[in-house]
């Protein structure tokens, strides 16, 4: 018959760990109350406070639902996006877009 022990160290350990990266996190979100509106953790408003290009035309600090209506079905892909720069040059950004400006497509290897 096997016995087994615990070992209140570890226990203890995670514990202490557990906190310290709830006290970690915790501290980003602190003072979310002084921005002035409603605020959420959706990708929409991550991606237009981040100025994603797919969002340059919205209105800026829409909500999600303002953002969903603006935006529509909107069809996109990840791939690699020729952008435009000044004098000529072209720059291949990998990002996701309009699917009508999609250079090429990634296709995994292996």
């Amino acid at each position: 018959m096997a016995i087994y022990h615990s070992s209140y160290g570890y226990l203890a350990g995670g514990l202490i760990l557990l906190l310290l990266a709830f006290v970690a996190v915790s501290s980003t979100l602190y003072g979310f109350w002084q921005l002035g509106r409603d605020t959420s953790l959706s990708p929409l408003e991550t991606a237009q406070a981040l100025r994603a290009p797919l969002l340059a035309q919205t209105t800026r600090g829409a909500n999600v639902k303002k953002l969903v209506r603006e935006v529509g079905n909107q069809e996109v892909k990840y791939g690699v996006f020729v952008v435009n720069m000044q004098e000529g040059e072209m720059i291949d950004n990998l990002e996701i877009g309009p699917q009508h400006l999609l250079a090429r497509e990634l296709t995994k290897k292996g």
